[in-house]
């Protein structure tokens, strides 16, 4: 699709075919990538196509005449960014997705690449990045989601708050959810509302906050819920 996935897919390639390549010539326009085995014939040039940024493939040579040693080092394209690329799919569907340790024994058995804790652990935050989005750009979604939320449930009291910092940027305070089957609901519960919170481990902190009911059978029914930056007075 553009230069960035050319380099991508090569680099998955020399990873499945274990040689080494390394970029002879790099412009805006053009690539030409070769082995960096001594006297090596393996060789790709590719070219953007015209009016778009998608790269093509324009000429292969594709014999290999390195040494074993020398197409050892394909090991260096197993990079934390190229290893989430690939198990970005384990990350898109509900659930946490496989470990740090699991990566390590996938790499290892799958493509005998062996891989350190932390690259196996950086790659495990690309591929969740990559399958599921950042943390950063969901908090920019915030107001439009609660918005159309407020839509779909009329009766609903959703509520954000935010704070201004010297840039004149607005930063995320606090955001406020009940939904109106809750708020129907609690004339038929007990008169007892209980508010507990539990601390977000996520890149921004925070604690989400909750606020109960208990009903004539003695279950638990959701009011509310909030997050905010912490359990205390303001909040």
């Amino acid at each position: 699709m553009d230069r960035t996935a050319f380099r991508t897919h090569m680099s998955l390639y020399a990873l499945a075919k274990k040689f080494h390549f390394v970029c002879r010539r790099s412009e805006p326009g053009k690539m030409v990538l070769a082995c960096k085995g001594t006297n090596c014939k393996w060789r790709v040039y590719a070219s953007k196509l015209a009016g778009c940024p998608t790269f093509q493939i324009k000429r292969v040579d594709e014999e290999h005449n390195c040494t074993v040693d020398e197409r050892g080092d394909f090991k260096r394209h197993a990079t934390s960014n190229l290893i989430g690329e690939m198990v970005r799919n384990k990350y898109a569907g509900v659930g946490a997705g496989p470990k740090p340790g699991t990566l390590r024994e996938f790499m290892r058995t799958d493509h005998h690449v062996p891989v350190t804790y932390w690259k196996a652990w950086k790659s495990r935050e690309v591929a969740i990045e990559k399958g599921l989005g950042n943390t950063k750009d969901a908090y920019k979604m915030l107001p439009s989601y609660l918005e159309q939320l407020a839509l779909a449930n009329p009766g609903s009291v959703v509520a954000i708050e935010t704070t201004r910092d010297a840039g004149d940027v607005q930063r995320f305070k606090y955001v406020f959810i009940s939904l109106a089957a809750s708020v129907k609901g609690y004339m038929y519960m007990r008169k007892v509302i209980v508010v507990d919170g539990t601390h977000l481990k996520g890149k921004y902190d925070g604690c989400l906050l909750t606020a109960s009911a208990q009903d004539g059978n003695y279950q638990i029914f959701p009011i509310a819920f909030a997050v905010v930056d912490g359990e205390n007075d303001s909040s």
